[in-house]
């Protein structure tokens, strides 16, 4: 995965910092989604108002698993330096997460169905201070009494130092 910065073409000055794993698509798509009026993100609303394609830079390569912690630890730089970024969320969300103005796919009902099947299957998990292992993360929840929201956002977003999914 990739860490990247999108900059002014003129100033050269930092206005946006993503996550990709296909630097000329994420390229092209915040291009293409400032195009569409209907979108009011403030990134897309920047890109509008440059007189040619923002510069993207990578800054940071990671594994796929600790995209959003080097995302927020780059947003998290860039602003103690200052920098005027367009991002609204501290990062690590993925995109149009939380964010009613992303313009997004429209999905068919078979592939809802596949999702929200795929979704409800139990993943694997293991305590890691113990090394115990459950059928899924809320019966480990349940059974440690941990609250099990807080701790799928963590394992989300690769932050939870209290879980891990088993392969």
């Amino acid at each position: 995965m990739h860490i990247y910065i999108l900059k002014d073409p003129v100033t050269h000055v930092v206005r946006y910092v993503g996550q990709t794993n296909d630097i000329k698509r994420r390229l092209d798509r915040h291009v293409q989604n400032s195009k569409n009026l209907k979108d009011k993100r403030h990134v897309s609303n920047w890109i509008r108002s440059l007189s040619s394609k923002p510069i993207m830079e990578v800054i940071d390569t990671c594994d796929y698993s600790a995209r959003n912690s080097r995302e927020l630890y780059w947003i998290d730089y860039y602003k103690q330096l200052g920098a005027d970024l367009c991002n609204h969320s501290f990062g690590g969300a993925g995109a149009g997460i939380g964010n009613t103005n992303c313009v997004g796919r429209v999905l068919s009902d078979n592939t809802k169905s596949k999702l929200r099947k795929a979704n409800k299957q139990s993943r694997k998990t293991i305590h890691i201070s113990t090394g115990r292992t459950y059928p899924s993360l809320k019966e480990a929840c349940t059974d440690l009494n941990i609250a099990y929201v807080n701790e799928f956002t963590k394992l989300k977003r690769g932050t939870s130092k209290t879980f891990a999914y088993l392969p």
